[in-house]
């Protein structure tokens, strides 16, 4: 301002001739400011037109009369809705409906930007009525135009009430007067972001009181405003996993500001690939393993199972064989009859998302391969220092016997085999029962693979303590561990490497010395 008041005197003194001139261009009245109104179009958001403003007709009603409210309403985003809210001299919001811009309910044109509802007034109390016209975009943003006393009911009194039921749904009873709730919880505040229902007045209303400014999270206090934010205090979902319960497996994001709850739906099937046998492949053998590879990023493998012909229950594997060290494999035994089958397996993820993937496979089974006549041991127990005695008769049609192999439920290699070149054997041999116990308590599966075959699961019993006693100055406990196990006899010929096959059941029992 200094350097314009310096400029103007120059110019006094150098052109005279312009003095005039400037002297009217400084002494000009200002344009007189306009004075805010209710239509002046807001910062941001909608904003009602001023040559379309709120007209309600009539502007005075009796009880229970219709009233139509028109106005218009635009944004450059687009209007997602108009709602008109009646507020009482008590401030409270006593009815509300949404407004149309589609031709009917008093609408005249639909969609040229004008907005219309036809309301029944019903039996509110006599008394002048404020109008709220809350408008938001298609962006969210919300803008209100409150219209002081800009209707009149005339009456008597109004709905005298004692309880809810006596007034319409979602007016309650406030004072023997129904009016309406407007809200019920924090969800039903959708005008303003951030609203909540303040439900300690009668009738609950929704309050958009802006969230207060902060630096750390204790300037906001507790819930539900718990979080600072960029300054502004905010929703704080949640602090652990344990928080997010909408839906199962909750996470909560804590490098989201504020916290949020993130609920991960997997919708994607695992991946399945059956690599034994191939598809077309040709057995001369009955038995045979069925080897899959089943893979879960997302929620895990839960089940694999194996189908055949579509025409038996399914067998059904729950673990891989990680132990033996084949992670997100799955094997199952299976025994075919003559001709042609078709295999199926289905593999299930935690949530039930499932792949499937199938292969034909053929049997001839016209070579016959040898034949267990007998397989047998002297008893069914053992303890654990004892010999079983085992004996074998086996025969082969058309070919000689090529060799007896004998393995244990404990796994590894056999534990006997001897070869022979006759059609008729007849064999016995002593397998010491200490040797098919697996001694690591840790392990409740065991399995013996051989060529294409698996032998079945196997569960450790539970230990009891038969004796306890005192060695030395050792306090020590004798646990007598039974084991369920068996023994399995594959007999093979020339022509058929790993047919004919047998197993036999076998408790052993071991006393363990814990001295301590």
């Amino acid at each position: 301002m200094k350097t314009s008041k310096i400029l103007f005197f120059s110019t006094i003194t150098l052109f005279g001739v312009m003095f005039a001139v400037f002297t009217v261009m400084a002494e000009a009245p200002a344009p007189p400011s306009s004075t805010p109104s209710l239509e002046v179009a807001p910062t941001s958001g909608p904003v009602i037109p001023v040559d379309q403003p709120l007209v309600i007709t009539p502007t005075q009603v009796d009880q229970n009369g219709d009233v139509t409210f028109t106005v218009g309403a635009e944004d450059v985003s687009g209007i997602k809705s108009v709602i008109m809210k009646l507020v009482n001299s008590k401030s409270n919001i006593v009815g509300q409906a949404e407004m149309n811009d589609d031709g009917l309910s008093g609408d005249v044109t639909a969609n040229d930007g004008i907005y219309s509802k036809v309301y029944n007034i019903g039996s509110k109390p006599a008394g002048d009525y404020d109008i709220n016209i809350v408008m938001t975009d298609r962006l969210g943003s919300t803008n209100n135009h409150l219209h002081e006393s800009a209707l009149t009911i005339i009456g008597e009194g109004g709905v005298v009430c004692g309880s809810d039921d006596d007034c319409t749904n979602p007016e309650i009873c406030c004072d023997t007067s129904c009016v309406y709730n407007e809200c019920v919880a924090d969800t039903d505040c959708v005008d303003q972001p951030d609203g909540t229902c303040d439900t300690s007045g009668c009738p609950n209303v929704c309050d958009y009181t802006p969230a207060p400014p902060c630096n750390v999270d204790s300037d906001c206090g507790s819930d539900p405003l718990d979080a600072c934010c960029s300054g502004t205090c905010l929703i704080s979902e949640c602090a652990v996993d344990t928080d997010c319960v909408d839906q199962p497996n909750g996470t909560c994001n804590t490098l989201l500001c504020p916290n949020a709850c993130e609920y991960f739906v997997d919708t994607t099937p695992p991946t399945l690939d059956i690599f034994e046998p191939l598809d077309g492949q040709i057995f001369t053998t009955d038995t045979i393993i069925v080897k899959a590879v089943a893979v879960d990023s997302e929620s895990g493998i839960d089940k694999v199972e194996f189908e055949v012909d579509q025409s038996q229950p399914p067998f059904i594997q729950y673990f891989d064989q990680s132990s033996y060290g084949y992670p997100n494999e799955y094997w199952q035994t299976i025994t075919f009859t003559n001709g042609s089958h078709k295999i199926l397996v289905t593999a299930y993820d935690a949530v039930g998302n499932a792949a499937e993937m199938s292969v034909n496979v053929e049997f001839d089974l016209s070579s016959s391969g040898p034949i267990i006549d007998a397989f047998t041991t002297d008893k069914t127990s053992y303890g654990e220092k004892e010999d079983i005695q085992v004996s074998l008769n086996a025969h082969d049609d058309d070919s000689n016997i090529d060799q007896v192999q004998l393995y244990s439920s404990r796994g590894g290699g056999p534990i006997f085999e001897e070869s022979f070149a006759e059609p008729t054997i007849k064999m016995t041999t002593a397998i010491n029962a200490g040797s098919i116990v697996d001694w690591g308590d840790a392990f409740d599966t065991y399995a013996v693979r051989q060529d294409s075959f698996k032998l079945p699961f196997i569960k450790i019993a539970d230990a009891q303590i038969i004796n306890q006693g005192e060695i030395g100055n050792q306090n020590c406990t004798y646990i007598d561990k039974t084991f369920d196990r068996y023994i399995y006899a594959m007999v093979s010929d020339d022509t058929n490497p790993a047919t004919q096959s047998k197993s036999i059941d076998l408790i052993i029992t071991v006393t363990i010395e814990n001295c301590k």
